[in-house]
C-alpha cells in the first residue's frame, strides 16, 4: 500500500534502559556477563565489565565457555582477574540491586563498584555484530566511571605477570581480546557498557526495473514491525520520493527457529526512460512501540546501475589514503593529544580542527578552516560575537554547516553559541534557499549534553559517530547528504 508517510515527523526522544527492556524482554533468554578487575590497595576494583544481553539459553553460554577451559585460569590472576558468570533474566534484578550497592561477588572474589542504577542509563544505537550476525543493537555506557583507569600508571607493571602469558600486552589488550569488545581501550572514559542486540533488520534488497524484493529478519517476538521504502533521484533534490509502508502482516513471513523471515515485493519503482545511476533506494525498519530505536537502524541504501547494486568507490578518499592512512586519521581524530607523529607542529585543537575538515571534505563538503585567527565575527566596534572553527558548504544539499570542535565535552554554553550563530548566518542566506546547520564535533562521548543540543537545533557529533563514520568512508560514496543525515541520526538516537 502506498502512503505519504514524511521520515522527518518521527518522534525524537531519548530512551532509558529501563524503557527498552519491557519492549524486548522476550527476545533475550539470558545474560552474558563479563567482568575485568585489578587488585588496587588491596581490594579487587572493577577495570571494566560488559553486561550482554543475548538470545542464547544460559546452558549454550556455559557449554561454549567449557569448550575453551583456559579461560578458567582468567580469573585467578595475582593483580589483574577476568570473570565469566551468565545469568538468566531473573537474575537482572539482582545485578542491578548489587551495582546499585557497589559490588558484585565472581566465584570468591569481591570486586568494588562505582555505585550507579544501570536502568537509567540512556539507550543510543550501534551496528556490533551479535550472536546472530551483524545486527544492530542498543548500546549504552556509564555517565561515571571508576578512578582505576585514572591511577593505571601506579599498577601497569604489577599485572604485566597476569597478562603477558595470555599473549596480551596489556590489560586494556586482553579486555578487547576475551570480551570480543573492540571499542574498549585505555583512553576509554567508562568502566561499565550494557550491550543487546535488536533483533531486526533490513537484511537483503534485490532491485528490477520496476519492483524491489525486500528481505526483513526479525526476531519472532518483535511485534508492530512496519517497512518503509522509497525511492528518490539523487541528482534532483526536488524529485518526489515515492514510498511504501508495509505492516507486518502484509508480504510473506517463515520461521527460523526464534527469527521470522519476512519477504515483501514493492512494485512502485518506475524508472523508464530514465538514468538508473541516478537512482537510490532505502528501506528502514521501524517498530512502533520503540519508534525512534530502530528507526535509522535497518536502512540499506542501494544504488541502481540497471537490475543490479551498485558500489561506487570514493576515489578521494582511495588517494587520501596514501597519504594518510585509515587507521592514522582515526586516531587523530578520536585521540587528537596523542596522534604519534614525531615532529607534529599542529596544536591539539588545531590538529582536531584540521582533522575535522577533512572528514567533511572527504564526503563532499567544500570546507574552509578558520583557525584561532579568523573565527570571529566583530561588528563595526570591533565587538567579539559568535564564533566557528569551520565553514563547510554544500551546493548539492544547499546547506552551510557552521562547525566548531571541541576536544572536551561541551556544555550548554556552547550549545547557545552555536545556536545563536546560526540564527545570525540564517538570516544573511535566507534568500538563496540555504539551511544553516549548527555542528560541534567532539573527541569525547557526549552521550548527554546531545539531547540538550537536539533541543534548540544543535546536532553533537562524539567520539563514537566520528569512528562510525570513518569506517564508512571507504564503504561507498559518501554524499554530504549521507553525513548530515548521519549527524542528525546520531543527536537523536545517542542523547
Amino acid at each position: 500500500m502506498e502512503s505519504s508517510f514524511n521520515f522527518g515527523t518521527l518522534q525524537d526522544y531519548s530512551l532509558l534502559l529501563e524503557e527498552v527492556l519491557p519492549h524486548l524482554k522476550n527476545t533475550y533468554k539470558s545474560i552474558d556477563l563479563r567482568i575485568a578487575c585489578v587488585l588496587y590497595e588491596g581490594k579487587w576494583h572493577n577495570l571494566f565489565t560488559l553486561i550482554r544481553f543475548t538470545n542464547d539459553d544460559v546452558s549454550l553460554l556455559d557449554k561454549q565457555l567449557t569448550k575453551k577451559p583456559q579461560l578458567s585460569q582468567l580469573g585467578k590472576g595475582v593483580n589483574f582477574r577476568i570473570f565469566f558468570r551468565h545469568l538468566s533474566l531473573t537474575e537482572f534484578e539482582e545485578l542491578t540491586t548489587d551495582l546499585i550497592k557497589g559490588s558484585i561477588k565472581a566465584d570468591d572474589t569481591t570486586i568494588q563498584y562505582e555505585p550507579s542504577d544501570i536502568k537509567k542509563f540512556s539507550v543510543h544505537l550501534s551496528h556490533r555484530s551479535t550472536a546472530s550476525g551483524n545486527s544492530p543493537a542498543f548500546f549504552t555506557t556509564s555517565q561515571t566511571k571508576s578512578n582505576i583507569p585514572d591511577k593505571w600508571n601506579n599498577f601497569y607493571d604489577s599485572v604485566k605477570s597476569d597478562v603477558i602469558p595470555l599473549g596480551c600486552e596489556d590489560a586494556f589488550e586482553a579486555i578487547k581480546h576475551f570480551f570480543d569488545y573492540s571499542d574498549y581501550g585505555r583512553s576509554s572514559n567508562y568502566d561499565l557498557a550494557i550491550a543487546a542486540p535488536v533483533y531486526g533488520k533490513v537484511e537483503e534488497m534485490k532491485l528490477e526495473i520496476r519492483k524491489a524484493r525486500i528481505t526483513v529478519r526479525y526476531h519472532k517476538n518483535l511485534n508492530g514491525l512496519y517497512l518503509h521504502y522509497k525511492r528518490y533521484n539523487q541528482l534532483q533534490s526536488s524529485d518526489i520520493q515515492q514510498v511504501c509502508v508495509f505492516a507486518q502482516n502484509e508480504g510473506i513471513t517463515k520461521n527460523e527457529g526464534d527469527f521470522n523471515i519476512w519477504q515483501i515485493e514493492a512494485d512502485d519503482l518506475d524508472l523508464s526512460g530514465q538514468s538508473y545511476e541516478n537512482f537510490a533506494c532505502e528501506a528502514e525498519l521501524f517498530s512502533k512501540p520503540l519508534n525512534s530505536l530502530i528507526s535509522d537502524l535497518s536502512r540499506l541504501v542501494t544504488e541502481l546501475i540497471a537490475e543490479k547494486k551498485m558500489l561506487e568507490t570514493n576515489p578521494l578518499a582511495k588517494i587520501f589514503a596514501k597519504f594518510c592512512p585509515i587507521d592514522q586519521f582515526t586516531k587523530m581524530l578520536v585521540n587528537p593529544t596523542n596522534v604519534g607523529i614525531s615532529n607534529f607542529k599542529l596544536s591539539e585543537t588545531d590538529n582536531f580542527e584540521r582533522v575535522t575538515q577533512w572528514l567533511f571534505s572527504l564526503h563532499g563538503f567544500q570546507g574552509i578552516w578558520l583557525g584561532k585567527d579568523y573565527e570571529k565575527i566583530t561588528d563595526a566596534r570591533k565587538r567579539t560575537d559568535e564564533s566557528v572553527d569551520l565553514l563547510c558548504y554544500s551546493e548539492k544539499e544547499k546547506a552551510l554547516a557552521l562547525v566548531n570542535c571541541k576536544t572536551s565535552v561541551p556544555d550548554e554554553k556552547h550549545i547557545d553559541l552555536a545556536k545563536n550563530l546560526a540564527n545570525k548566518i540564517s538570516q544573511d542566506v535566507k534568500d538563496l534557499g540555504i539551511r544553516v546547520v549548527p555542528i560541534i564535533v567532539s573527541s569525547k562521548p557526549c552521550q548527554t549534553i546531545k539531547n540538550v543540543g537536539l533541543k534548540v537545533g544543535v546536532d553533537i557529533i562524539d567520539v563514537d559517530d566520528i569512528q562510525r563514520i570513518v569506517s564508512k568512508i571507504y564503504e561507498g560514496p559518501p554524499t554530504p547528504g549521507l553525513l548530515l543525515r548521519t549527524i542528525r541520526t546520531s543527536s537523536t538516537i545517542g542523547a
